[in-house]
């Protein structure tokens, strides 16, 4: 990682206006050193230098996702699509943000534009059998997944869709291949399961070891929708304390309670 932060301040040096640059740091900080206000400041001169520049508009889409700035992420993910409507990562980047936005019917339109596209998108099945089940739809979702499948997402929506429909006897391997196979490397993805079948004692304990692993997916604790039933928990706050989230995360929840009243 080191090694790219000095490939990335380099390359400024010989071009201070090379918005790639300025991502490829801006990434560093985000996904990395879990720097919020730097990532964010970095980004900003990243679009500067680079306003139609797709990879660019993605990674703002996160970084404004994570900070609770959803209208301005929600037009960044767009605005990338609308550059290059076929591209598989700038659509997934528009699904995932209908994901953190709570709003899975989107989300299904998305997903489902993309299988057109590229019908052996493994993960882009999982993520749409997820949509579904939001939607309370988990039969239907059925059909996208695949038990016995090595992708990580698979495997995870495989246990959430199971336990929505009861079917505790299959899912239950499942979650146990998950961590006898990739305890290492899906803690994060591990604890979603764990917080989703009412563990919360697990959950805390992967996502702790997610921390200590720096899993970048814990850039997403503000939004992920499965992780809702930890909110209660007073750990949950200082998880979110921990990455420094927390703020966020509360200002974040104010303005879905001001929507919803």
């Amino acid at each position: 990682m080191e090694a790219s932060r000095r490939a990335a301040m380099r390359a400024l040096e010989l071009d201070n206006e090379l918005a790639e640059a300025w991502l490829a740091l801006a990434e560093i900080q985000f996904d990395y050193d879990w720097d919020w206000s730097r990532a964010e400041m970095t980004i900003r001169t990243a679009l500067e230098y680079g306003p139609k520049n797709a990879p660019v508009l993605r990674q703002a889409t996160w970084v404004a996702l994570t900070l609770g700035e959803t209208e301005r992420a929600l037009e960044f993910a767009q605005l990338a699509v609308d550059l290059d409507p076929l591209d598989y990562s700038g659509l997934t980047n528009l699904g995932t943000t209908y994901w953190a936005l709570g709003q899975p019917e989107e989300e299904e339109r998305i997903y489902r534009q993309i299988l057109e596209l590229y019908p052996k998108a493994v993960s882009v099945k999982s993520f749409l059998a997820a949509a579904l089940t939001a939607q309370g739809n988990p039969e239907e979702g059925l059909q996208y997944l695949d038990f016995d499948s090595e992708n990580r997402w698979q495997r995870t929506m495989s246990t959430i869709v199971l336990h929505n429909l009861g079917r505790h006897e299959e899912e239950r391997p499942i979650r146990q291949k998950m961590i006898e196979d990739n305890g290492r490397h899906w803690a994060f993805n591990i604890a979603t399961t764990c917080a989703w079948h009412g563990d919360p004692d697990k959950a805390f304990e992967w996502l702790d070891i997610a921390f200590e692993q720096k899993d970048t997916l814990m850039t997403t604790l503000p939004i992920a929708q499965w992780l809702a039933p930890l909110h209660d928990d007073p750990r949950w706050e200082k998880i979110l304390a921990k990455m420094g989230l927390l703020d966020y995360w509360k200002d974040m929840r104010g303005k879905r309670v001001g929507e919803e009243q």
